[in-house]
């Protein structure tokens, strides 16, 4: 069986890009805190991940010119987890370390 992980902003404009590599996988799993249609309809299951305003975080400038630290301005619903946690809960049901090698 062959799985995959995508973990998206969000942003529509990569769905044509990454369904391709991920259209002949048996199972995949998404990780956004947007609803994509595109990827809604390839993903055998959607995870919610809380948007870019309901965490607080250090964003760096693409250009390396410097990075921000933001304070969340929204609480993400309830029962939407972090990222971290989301990540963590899903290794551990497939029974992966994260950062550990296999």
């Amino acid at each position: 069986m062959k799985g995959g992980l995508i973990c998206t902003a969000g942003e529509d404009g990569w769905d044509p890009v990454l369904i391709g590599p991920v259209s002949n996988l048996d199972f995949l799993a998404v990780l956004t805190p947007y609803f994509s249609e595109t990827l809604a309809r390839q993903a055998s299951v959607l995870l919610p991940i809380p948007t870019w305003m309901e965490v607080d975080g250090t964003y760096a400038f693409a250009d390396g010119s410097g990075s921000r630290f933001k304070r969340r301005v929204l609480s993400p619903p309830p029962g939407v987890g972090s990222v971290e946690e989301t990540l963590t809960a899903l290794s551990g049901r497939i029974s992966m370390n994260p950062g550990q090698p296999d």
